[in-house]
C-alpha cells in the first residue's frame, strides 16, 4: 500500500506544475551554457540533467534549435544544459580531449566539472546527484568519454556519438593509430582512485556507416573499452527497428553483466558524422533529422537501467514507435502507473496543425494499450497523448510519424577548414561531406568576389592561389552538391605581406618555418591561434617584423 501511495503522489506532484519550458542563456562558472528546464518543472522531486556536448564545428545553438531534446526533457522531466566550449575551443571550435595527461581542473575538463558541480547546489533546479548523464558528438564524444573516464563518480551515464576513444590526437580520426590498449589504459588511468563508480555507470554508443570524418573503428573500440572495464560480458543484439525515431534502420548490440544491460552500441543506417535528432525533416548543421531519434533513446537507456538513484521516475506513459500498417497507424505502450489511478487516455492525430483524428484508447489489466488511426493518406502526422489521472490531471506526450517517404534533406557540410597566408599565397585545405546520396564533387572559393573552384577527392580538398596584392582580403568557401544545396560557409577576411607568414603554430612548424624545440616557447605566447612571422634576411623566420632594407 505503501508503494502505490508513493506512486499515487509522485503523479500527482508531477502534474501539479505546469511551467512554461524555454530555453534560457546563463553563464555559470565562466562556462556560457543554454539550460531547458522540462514543463514537469517541480519543486517537489528530483530531476535528472543531461549535458549534451556540441561537436567541431558545430556550435551549441545548432543543438538547442535542431537537437531535438525538448519532447524527451518533457517526457522524463529532464534538465538539458548545453555549453559552450570555452573560449571558442581548440582548433575548429572542437572540445579538447585531445592524449592521455587529463586532470579534473585542466583544458576542458575543469569548466566543465565547476558548471556541472554548480549547477547540482542550485536549489531551483533540484538535480538528483545519481541521474547526472553526459553526451555529445564528435570531439564532444570524445570529452564525454574523457570525462566519463576522469569522473565516473558525477556521471552515471554516457552518450558517445561518433566520439574519438581516450588518449588520440587530432590527426587520427580518420584512421585510429593509437593502440586499443593504450586507449583502455587512458581511460583506466584517468580513472585512478574512482574505480568503484565504473560498477555503477553506463555507456551508449552510437554512429553511422556514413561517417567519413571520424573512423567508425573508434565506436568499436569505445564500446568494447566501457564494457571491458564494467566487465559486461553477456552480449546480444536488439532491433532497432523497435525504436523511435525518423529512419530506424541499423543494428543493435547490448552488452549486460548479471543485473542487467550495462552497455549499447547502435549503427544508424546511412547515419554520417550527426547528431542523430529523428524528428525528420531538412537537417541542421552537422545533425541529421532523418535518423533514430537519439534523444529519446538515451533517456530511456538511462532512466530504465540506472543504478544509483532511488529517485528515478519513469514517465507516466511509455509510448513505443508508432507502426505504419497500411494506411492507418498503430499506436501502442504501456502505463508506468496504476490502473487505479488512470482516468483516461486520448490520441489526437494532426497534419500540419489540422486535427485528422481522435479517439480514447482502452487500457488492459497489464497496463498496456493499444490502438489503430483511421485510415489517413501520406504524410508527417503529429501525435498527442492526452493522459489523465483519477484527479482529473492531465498530461500531453508528443511524438511524430510518417505514412510514405519522410521528407526532409541534409545539407552537405564544410568541416575542418584550414588556411594560411604564406607572402602573397592563400593555401586552403579542409573535408566536405555530402550527407546523403547526392554527391559534392567541386568547393567554391571566393576571394575578393573571384571564383574559383577546387575538386573534391574522397572528401578531402585543397587550393591554392597566389600572386595576390598586399593588404586585406575577403574569403568565403562552401560546396554544392548534385542537387543544388549548398552547404555551411566559411567566411574571414585575411593580409597579405611579403616575406610573412600567418598560420597557426602546427602549420609554421610542419612547414619547417619554426623549429619543433622551439614549440613550448611559442605555445606559450600563441596557443592554437593564428599569428604572423616573418623571413629575414638570414632566411630564419621570427615573429617579430624588422626592417628588411637594412
Amino acid at each position: 500500500m505503501k508503494i502505490l501511495f508513493k506512486i499515487l503522489l509522485v503523479s500527482i506532484l508531477v502534474f501539479s506544475i505546469n511551467a512554461k519550458a524555454e530555453w534560457k542563456l546563463e553563464t555559470i562558472e565562466g562556462v556560457q551554457v543554454y539550460i531547458y528546464l522540462p514543463k514537469t518543472s517541480l519543486k517537489s522531486q528530483f530531476r535528472s540533467l543531461m549535458v549534451n556536448l556540441h561537436g567541431c564545428s558545430q556550435k551549441a545553438e545548432d543543438l538547442k534549435k535542431d537537437g531535438n531534446w525538448e519532447s524527451t526533457a518533457d517526457d522524463f522531466n529532464m534538465i538539458v544544459a548545453l555549453p559552450k566550449v570555452p573560449n571558442g575551443g581548440v582548433i575548429s571550435g572542437c572540445w579538447d580531449y585531445y592524449g592521455g595527461d587529463h586532470t579534473e581542473i585542466n583544458r576542458h575538463n575543469g569548466p566543465l566539472l565547476k558548471m556541472v558541480k554548480a549547477m547540482m547546489t542550485k536549489s531551483e533546479y533540484m538535480i538528483d546527484p545519481g541521474q547526472i548523464y553526459l553526451s555529445g558528438l564528435s570531439s564532444g564524444g570524445g570529452e564525454t568519454m574523457v570525462l566519463g573516464c576522469l569522473a565516473p563518480e558525477i556521471f552515471a551515464g554516457l552518450g558517445v556519438n561518433a566520439g574519438p576513444s581516450p588518449g588520440t590526437l587530432s590527426n587520427e580520426i580518420s584512421m585510429p593509430k593509437t593502440s586499443y590498449q593504450s586507449m583502455l589504459s587512458t581511460c583506466k588511468k584517468l580513472a585512478t582512485g574512482k574505480e568503484a563508480s565504473f560498477k555503477t555507470q553506463l555507456t551508449s554508443i552510437i554512429y553511422g556507416n556514413n561517417d567519413f570524418i571520424v573512423n567508425p573503428k573508434f565506436d568499436l573500440f569505445n564500446a568494447d573499452i566501457m564494457r571491458t572495464i564494467y566487465e559486461a560480458n553477456n552480449q546480444s543484439p536488439f532491433d532497432t527497428t523497435k525504436l523511435e525515431g525518423a529512419n530506424r534502420e541499423g543494428t543493435g548490440t547490448l552488452w549486460s553483466d548479471d543485473q542487467g544491460p550495462r552497455v549499447s552500441l547502435i549503427m544508424n543506417k546511412n547515419l554520417g558524422h550527426n547528431w542523430p535528432a529523428g524528428q525528420g525533416g531538412n537537417g541542421g548543421n552537422f545533425i541529421n533529422k532523418k535518423s533514430l531519434n537519439y534523444p529519446q533513446y538515451l533517456a530511456r537507456f538511462f532512466y530504465t537501467n540506472n543504478r544509483r538513484s532511488k529517485n528515478v521516475v519513469l514517465p507516466e506513459v511509455l509510448i513505443e514507435p508508432v507502426e505504419v500498417h497500411g494506411s492507418k497507424f498503430l499506436i501502442s505502450g504501456q502505463l508506468t502507473v496504476p490502473l487505479a489511478f488512470v482516468r483516461s487516455m486520448e490520441v489526437v492525430i494532426l497534419e500540419k496543425g489540422i486535427i485528422v483524428d481522435k479517439f480514447p484508447v482502452n487500457i488492459g489489466r497489464d497496463l498496456r494499450f493499444n490502438a489503430f488511426s483511421k485510415e489517413l493518406k501520406e504524410g508527417e502526422y503529429e501525435f498527442n497523448f492526452e493522459f489523465k489521472n483519477t484527479l482529473g490531471i492531465s498530461r500531453q506526450f508528443k511524438r511524430n510519424s510518417w505514412l510514405g517517404e519522410v521528407r526532409g534533406m541534409n545539407y552537405p557540410q564544410l568541416v575542418n577548414t584550414q588556411y594560411q597566408v604564406v607572402n602573397a599565397c592563400l593555401q586552403l585545405r579542409g573535408i566536405v561531406v555530402s550527407n546523403g546520396s547526392d554527391k559534392v564533387e567541386n568547393v567554391s572559393i571566393q576571394v575578393d568576389k573571384n571564383d574559383y573552384l577546387s575538386k573534391a577527392k574522397n572528401n578531402l580538398w585543397d587550393f591554392e592561389l597566389c600572386d595576390l596584392s598586399d593588404g586585406k582580403h575577403d574569403l568565403l568557401v562552401y560546396a554544392t552538391n548534385e542537387n543544388g544545396l549548398k552547404s555551411n560557409k566559411f567566411e574571414t577576411s585575411f593580409e597579405t605581406s611579403p616575406f610573412s607568414a600567418w598560420a597557426t603554430l602546427q602549420e609554421h612548424m610542419e612547414a619547417g618555418r619554426l623549429r619543433w624545440e622551439d614549440y613550448g616557447v611559442f605555445y606559450l605566447r600563441y596557443g592554437n591561434q593564428k599569428f604572423r612571422i616573418y623571413l629575414g634576411l638570414d632566411d630564419v623566420w621570427r615573429d617579430q617584423q624588422f626592417n628588411r632594407t637594412l
